[in-house]
């Protein structure tokens, strides 16, 4: 006799009550400060609705009582948010260049890849000798003495 397979644990939440003109970005913004948030999605229907991934239920159930009734648009009536966990869950989006380099898709995971800021070319590096040549001041500290 084989057991029954465990409840697959919910993580993502659905989310409704967005104005007719919300942005993916808006949302990525409501949620990436919440601890957990892997990613969402939105699907602009006549009603928009959200959903937003975690990497467990109890990050999803945080995030669900701080977003809960949020009015995400003064401007526009009718847009509190109405939090719920979603009946699936939903794939998170992987980036083209994350799933490449073996990045995971979360902010945080992307927040400690950057280890080290752009070099110039050497030709970028040699303007300030060129001004330098031509009598106009190198740096802003010029401007103001």
């Amino acid at each position: 006799m084989e057991l029954p397979a465990a409840a697959e644990e919910i993580r993502t939440l659905y989310i409704t009550g967005f104005p007719l003109d919300v942005k993916e970005r808006e949302l990525d913004l409501l949620f990436r400060k919440c601890p957990g948030y892997e990613g969402s999605s939105l699907r602009l229907t006549p009603r928009p609705v959200a959903f937003a991934s975690f990497v467990d239920q109890a990050s999803a159930l945080a995030a669900m009582q701080d977003v809960q009734g949020v009015v995400f648009d003064r401007c526009v009536s009718g847009t509190e948010l109405v939090v719920n966990l979603a009946k699936h869950n939903t794939k998170t989006r992987r980036p083209a260049a994350a799933a490449a380099d073996g990045l995971g898709s979360s902010p945080e995971a992307k927040r400690q890849a950057v280890t080290h800021l752009p070099t110039f070319p050497a030709y970028v590096q040699s303007y300030p000798a060129a001004y330098a040549q031509t009598g106009f001041p190198v740096s802003s500290e010029a401007y103001y003495a």
